[in-house]
């Protein structure tokens, strides 16, 4: 449990390095940068917690269940699921325009910025990481009477 709560702060700390150095959209208007930053990494949270949710903590189960127990299993899954996150996400976002421009903007944006999708597969190795690092489970549950 305690591993749910706290893994998945890598996400707002992502979001807000996200907007205080690489990102500041013109289309807010006249946005504080202090209010930005703050408006990112609350967002990286929200996405944090739904990720860690809604795939981390399966994950974990089926890594439990199926007897990978490394740090390097939690480091390689946790990666690869973010990048599946990821993209359906940026994918979803554009699907107004139809999910073959969708699909499109995702293929143009991993060929000509490939930096956005390995930060976040980064930050997802870095949550498995802490998650692992906190629930251990490597080691055999010990008996309290």
């Amino acid at each position: 449990m305690i591993a749910s709560l706290m893994a998945p702060l890598w996400a707002p700390f992502a979001g807000a390095i996200i907007a205080a150095f690489f990102w500041h959209p013109s289309d807010l208007g006249n946005v504080d940068p202090g209010t930005w930053i703050l408006m990112a990494a609350m967002f990286g949270a929200l996405y944090g917690y739904a990720a860690i949710l809604a795939v981390g903590l399966p994950a974990h189960i089926l890594l439990k269940r199926w007897g990978h127990r490394s740090v390097w299993a939690y480091l390689t899954t946790f990666f690869v699921c973010e990048l599946i996150i990821w993209a359906a996400v940026y994918t979803a976002s554009y699907a107004s325009n139809g999910p073959g421009v969708a699909l499109s903007i995702l293929a143009g944006t991993i060929v000509d910025h490939p930096g956005r999708p390995i930060f976040f597969g980064l930050v997802g190795a870095v949550v498995g990481v802490t998650f692992w690092m906190i629930a251990r489970p490597d080691r055999k549950p010990s008996s309290i009477s």
